[in-house]
């Protein structure tokens, strides 16, 4: 049995659909590794250029870490209700600000590393502290990459905006 002339055309036409459906698809893939590629070396370069705050030595900075940190009990004390209350209370400004999350965080790494070397958990001390900052800042690097690619569409872009970010 022959087949029909529009069998023959929908044949074709599926194979053609097919085919540009897969190159779609592998274009995709290529776009999605160099958008991982992208987001990895923001991450390694982030952290790269703040890396020497991780170096033995490099301690507390007299900007606002005795605010935060070496001067502050409830921060020092570590993660417990009493200080996750302390604060979220509305009362509870450190330098002129109320940011509770960032009190959160210090208590944590207070309870993991300590204000001075061999305190906490891990015993890093500062150098603990200034490691927690690195990574944050580095993922909020890939995060802020991310989320412009997502809204604009323009890689490279969002990769230069994300760079002078980091």
């Amino acid at each position: 049995m022959e087949e029909s002339l529009d069998q023959k055309r929908s044949g074709s036409t599926s194979l053609v659909v097919s085919q540009l459906v897969m190159e779609e698809s592998l274009d995709q893939k290529r776009n999605g590794w160099m958008t991982l590629v992208i987001a990895l070396l923001l991450f390694v370069i982030t952290v790269g250029v703040y890396a020497r705050v991780l170096e033995k030595g490099f301690s507390f900075l007299l900007f606002d870490d005795h605010l935060y940190v070496t001067r502050n009990a409830h921060v020092q004390k570590g993660l417990s209700g009493d200080n996750i209350l302390w604060a979220f209370d509305l009362k509870t400004f450190v330098a002129a600000n109320w940011h509770p999350l960032t009190l959160i965080s210090h208590m944590a790494d207070c309870d993991l590393f300590g204000v001075e070397p061999g305190e906490g958990l891990w015993g890093l001390g500062p150098r603990g502290h200034h490691l927690t900052n690195v990574l944050l800042h580095a993922t909020n690097t890939v995060l802020l990459f991310l989320v412009l690619f997502w809204y604009t569409g323009s890689r490279w872009a969002s990769a230069l905006v994300a760079a002078l970010f980091g």
